[in-house]
């Protein structure tokens, strides 16, 4: 059992407070890796619906009055897409052990169930996020250049999205959000070490 390190009082271990002086009590430095795991992918997960809110409301401005009323699933699908690019850039942490990539993935996986929610609605939701990653995982594994991938993800992301005329649009957007989630990737993932 612990000790306040300015009075000497026992306190246990989940006491962030001394219960007798008051004094702050330091946040055990040995965390355990499924707390940091699950840090890391909360925080992932922030900065995507961070990046998918932003990305909709500049859509917001480009797109016609019709194509605005699409923005509700434009939303889900960006998501999905900053979701894929998060399960993409999580295998090239080369600086975490591969069982440490394994507990963020689970911790990952766990949040987005927890997010599509139950039932029927909940499955659909998850079935689809998988058909999503399959298909943008196909176009990973081709073999052309980055350039010629990021016109093949805008060409999907604009056909899930409805909107087959705004491919390129869709392109540009694609690059930007595969690249700050692989920053954000990068920045928390190492910043919990």
């Amino acid at each position: 059992m612990p000790f306040c390190p300015d009075c000497g009082t026992k306190v246990t271990e989940d006491t962030r407070f001394c219960h007798e002086c008051g004094h702050p009590l330091p946040i055990e430095q040995t965390t355990n890796s499924a707390n940091v795991a699950d840090a890391c992918a909360l925080q992932l997960l922030t900065f995507s619906v961070h990046f998918v809110n932003n990305a909709t409301k500049d859509l917001e401005s480009l797109l016609d009055v019709q194509e605005r009323l699409q923005l509700p699933k434009v939303r889900v699908e960006l998501l999905f897409f900053c979701w894929f690019a998060l399960d993409y850039w999580m295998w090239d942490l080369f600086d975490r052990t591969q069982e440490e990539q394994l507990a963020i993935k689970e911790a990952l996986s766990y949040h987005w169930r927890e997010i599509a929610g139950g039932g029927h609605n909940g499955e659909a939701i998850l079935y689809t996020f998988q058909e999503r990653l399959n298909a943008y995982a196909q176009i990973v594994n081709e073999n052309k250049g980055n350039n010629a991938k990021f016109l093949d993800f805008g060409k999907k992301l604009s056909e899930f999205c409805g909107m087959p005329g705004a491919s390129l649009l869709f392109s540009l957007l694609a690059a930007e959000l595969f690249t700050k989630v692989m920053e954000s990737v990068y920045v928390v993932c190492i910043s919990r070490r």
